[in-house]
């Protein structure tokens, strides 16, 4: 039995035959506990069988159905109607990225960043062949960043990525942190000077967008300050190592 009526006021754009984008409304029936995307596959299913978004798991854990739903990058699976306290829901396509069809996005450019920072374990030569234990604390420094699940949603609001296309973004260089901060890995070094750039960590503008939409809490910025600071320790070391070579020259 329905508990009342929403209204869904739905972006619509289909390249094919469509000049603009443009905003179509369904009146959602609603049952207790209903997610938004129940909500969508309920238009799909009744009013509009065109009507194309992403979808899988349903549990939170595949990332497909990122959304802006209300003006806030969601999972439309996580996002129960009764919590939005609105009776028009606005659902939108993800920012940052191309509109391929409705709610679909084109998440090649999120992917192709991904893909730069080498997201596998790439193991010290000294373990390569026989098993490395880790300790609790070794696992510790590197769980925070393990529940990323590539939903896009970090790269989708970042405004970094909106000014700066080659900008690698906040899901891969949360990626990136997770292996720097595994004691297995043994490229951490390579891993952070190929990202001292203002295309790596230095593009980031420190605005903290990514951990407010992160539907798994990942600290992306604290990722990113860390892998800067490393950088920076790193330059003072090298020119602290040159402090006695030049004050030998001067007194020869």
């Amino acid at each position: 039995m329905a508990e009342g009526i929403a209204l869904f006021d739905v972006y619509r754009f289909n390249p094919e035959k469509d000049s603009g984008p443009h905003r179509k409304k369904y009146e959602v029936e609603l049952q207790k506990n209903m997610t938004v995307l129940d909500g969508l596959r309920q238009v799909q299913e009744r009013r509009d069988g065109f009507l194309a978004f992403r979808a899988s798991c349903q549990g939170g854990q595949c990332g497909a159905c990122a959304m802006r739903i209300n003006g806030r990058v969601r999972l439309a699976c996580e996002t129960r109607i009764e919590t939005l306290g609105k009776h028009v829901i606005h659902i939108d396509p993800l920012p940052n990225l191309t509109v391929i069809r409705d709610l679909v996005v084109d998440m090649g450019p999120f992917w192709q960043s991904y893909e730069q920072i080498r997201p596998w374990l790439s193991p010290d030569v000294h373990h390569v062949e026989r098993e490395h234990p880790q300790a609790p604390g070794d696992r510790e420094r590197m769980d925070a960043y393990t529940g990323c699940i590539l939903c896009g949603a970090c790269y989708a609001v970042c405004p970094a990525v909106r000014r700066t296309p080659w900008f690698v973004g906040p899901a891969a260089l949360a990626k990136v942190f997770r292996f720097v901060a595994d004691s297995r890995d043994g490229d951490a070094g390579e891993r952070i000077e190929a990202l001292n750039s203002h295309a790596g960590v230095w593009g980031c503008d420190t605005t903290f967008c990514c951990i407010r939409v992160c539907p798994k809490g990942v600290p992306t910025t604290h990722a990113i300050t860390a892998m800067r600071r490393k950088l920076v320790m790193k330059k003072i070391k090298g020119i602290l190592s040159l402090i006695p070579l030049e004050r030998e020259s001067t007194t020869g």
